[in-house]
């Protein structure tokens, strides 16, 4: 059995080949350790408060699938196997999945945690835990943020200057960073098909996030609210006319 322990840095998320293949296992294992919680934390959720303790994280099966380049079945099945081996505990909710890892210290510490190995003198080690900045300091998720944005090709920007950080870091006091980088994804699919919604404009970062984060956050609720009314009546009158034809029993040959 391996001794000791390493300390790992949660910058290494922003390493170039951290994300650039499909995960393994123990990749994904890891990846749960670097998510959770150093310190109680509370993120809202369509409106709704939720709190995590040390050692826990509140993402979603599918926002797991889509980091580990997964599907979501196969995320169920990994998180059951974990839970099976007492590696976590999971706790399913009509809003998320609250992960819990259990023996948290053991991997990372508490900043006092003693540690003694063959019979040797107890050796105090430090927090392998160093980062107790929160979420809202964490300057890897400004950039990721950023950059998704600027994926989407609606109005792209070069710097990620202190302006932009500053409407973030406002953004993250009620908001995951899960929940911003949705309401962008919606912005966007709004925006690239004029087909079906009138709304057209085109925010630059800043602006989005002072005056249409809140109306596309909710993806039904846009659609509703920015619907061609004729691209929507047509719709409806096929569907009616389609409900109302015959079925036709076509006789094999």
């Amino acid at each position: 059995m391996q001794q000791g322990w390493i300390k790992l840095h949660r910058q290494i998320m922003e390493n170039e080949f951290y994300f650039s293949e499909r995960f393994t296992r123990s990749q994904a294992w890891v990846d749960l350790l670097l998510l959770a919680n150093h310190k109680p934390n509370t993120v809202f959720i369509r409106g709704n408060e939720v709190n995590t303790n040390i050692g826990e994280l509140c993402f979603s099966e599918l926002t797991l699938a889509k980091r580990w380049n997964w599907n979501r079945k196969t995320v169920d099945k990994f998180l059951g196997m974990l839970k099976n081996k007492e590696m976590l505990d999971i706790r399913k909710t009509r809003l998320t999945t609250i992960i819990s890892i259990k023996k948290w210290n053991l991997y990372q510490g508490d900043g006092q945690q003693s540690i003694q190995q063959n019979g040797q003198q107890k050796d105090n080690r430090t927090d392998t835990n160093k980062n107790d900045k929160n979420v809202e300091n964490d300057y890897s998720v400004y950039t990721d943020i950023f950059s998704y944005w600027n994926s989407k090709a609606i109005i792209q920007h070069k710097k990620l200057d202190d302006k932009i950080k500053s409407k973030i870091k406002a953004l993250l006091k009620d908001y995951t960073p899960e929940e911003i980088k949705t309401s962008i994804e919606n912005y966007s699919l709004i925006l690239s098909n004029p087909q079906q919604f009138y709304f057209n404009y085109k925010w630059n970062l800043k602006d989005f996030f002072s005056r249409g984060f809140e109306k596309f956050i909710d993806l039904e609720t846009a659609k509703n609210n920015y619907r061609n009314k004729q691209s929507y009546f047509d719709q409806l009158n096929q569907q009616t006319k389609n409900e109302n034809q015959p079925w036709r029993k076509v006789n094999e040959q």
